[in-house]
């Protein structure tokens, strides 16, 4: 939010978050629905996997980005996670669309053009939603 102070003790805090979403993909690639790694803070309680698709010439088929989890000593606390470029496809996502654009939501600043398609393709997949493939029921 603009205007507020850095705050180096939560900016730590955050990428263990983004670490644990790291951890997840690659311990198994295929798995669109991992369970938390050892690294996931302890505090927490995953609620939502976050699957997103890459692009090359086609769109690709899902992937597991990231993850929501809440405080379990307060759940009205959630985080939302997402892991950076992994590998050569999202590489090539990357080099493919650079640029900046506005982030789809007012007040969000800038990102890479790249990320903004990728976004687009966002779908949040709650944990008790095994037989479902979306929130959306896109999939």
């Amino acid at each position: 939010m603009p205007g507020l102070p850095f705050d180096p003790t939560a900016a730590v805090s955050y990428g263990r978050f983004v670490n644990a979403a790291y951890t997840m993909y690659g311990n198994n690639l295929a798995n669109l629905r991992p369970q938390p790694s050892g690294d996931f803070p302890a505090d927490y309680e995953l609620a939502a996997w976050i699957q997103m698709r890459d692009f090359v010439l086609w769109e690709t088929g899902p992937v597991f980005y990231g993850f929501v989890a809440y405080n379990k000593a307060d759940p009205s606390k959630l985080i939302l996670a997402i892991r950076g470029t992994d590998n050569s496809i999202e590489l090539w996502d990357d080099s493919n669309a650079l640029g900046m654009t506005a982030f789809p939501i007012d007040g969000c600043g800038n990102v890479a053009l790249g990320f903004a398609r990728i976004y687009e393709t966002l779908e949040v997949i709650p944990v008790g939603a095994a037989a479902q493939p979306s929130l959306t029921g896109a999939g």
